[in-house]
């Protein structure tokens, strides 16, 4: 039987050659998401200043600690196909919320509106790549 030029080089069979480039766009999708959001993320963390970072950090530890089991019992035995776009809107919800809030709010509060901006942002890029995988798996 004779393969193809791309099953040849790149080991994959022509039916696999679609998904794989989909799946491949979905992941740099993720990526150029978090990587938009990052420098913000970081101008508005260190807004405080930079000698709260160590604490802005451990914010983030426990964020992540408690967001992780309680998104894992919400999803539970919930099909991929209805929680992986609603998690998705969810955040591009809260990101929405979040630059309403931003505009609104005076710059003491927009410290504090910052640092939680860095911290969910941190989340966001947890589960955003979790919900790829899951969803590739």
């Amino acid at each position: 039987m004779h393969k193809s030029f791309i099953s040849r080089v790149l080991r994959i069979e022509m039916y696999e050659v679609v998904p794989a480039l989909l799946s491949g766009l979905y992941y740099f999708c993720v990526l150029c998401a978090y990587y938009l959001i990052r420098p913000l993320r970081d101008e508005r963390g260190i807004a405080g200043g930079a000698d709260n970072l160590p604490w802005v950090m451990w914010l983030t530890l426990a964020a992540t600690l408690i967001a992780t089991p309680i998104f894992g019992w919400l999803i539970r035995g919930r099909a991929r196909q209805s929680f992986i776009p609603t998690t998705y809107r969810f955040f591009a919800l809260t990101f929405l919320v979040y630059a309403g809030a931003n505009a609104m709010v005076s710059k003491d509060a927009g410290i504090a509106l910052g640092v939680g901006f860095y911290v969910w942002v941190s989340v966001f890029n947890l589960f955003a790549n979790s919900l790829m995988w899951a969803f590739m798996a």
